[in-house]
């Protein structure tokens, strides 16, 4: 059953408008990342993710937009940082 504010709650989240900010990738650079996605994998013990290499899809899709990313590992610990 669902409460008569869940509509209110739900329109928070403004999940229309965080879908229509999506960025369309192309699969170019769908594989680029793909790499870089593979240096925070499990089990990677320490990293440093480097987003310069990728500035031409990072910045548009996430810089400024205040979202979580991963910014690096330290002995399997991640840690993230405000885009």
């Amino acid at each position: 059953m669902v409460g008569t504010g869940a509509p209110a709650l739900l329109a928070r989240y403004r999940t229309a408008e965080q879908l229509d900010a999506r960025h369309r990738l192309a699969v170019a650079d769908h594989d680029r990342l793909a790499k870089h996605t593979a240096e925070g994998a499990p089990g990677v013990q320490d990293a440093v993710l480097d987003v310069s290499r990728y500035a031409d899809v990072y910045d548009p899709a996430l810089h400024g937009r205040e979202l979580l990313v991963l910014d690096r590992i330290e002995n399997f610990h991640r840690r993230y940082r405000w885009s």
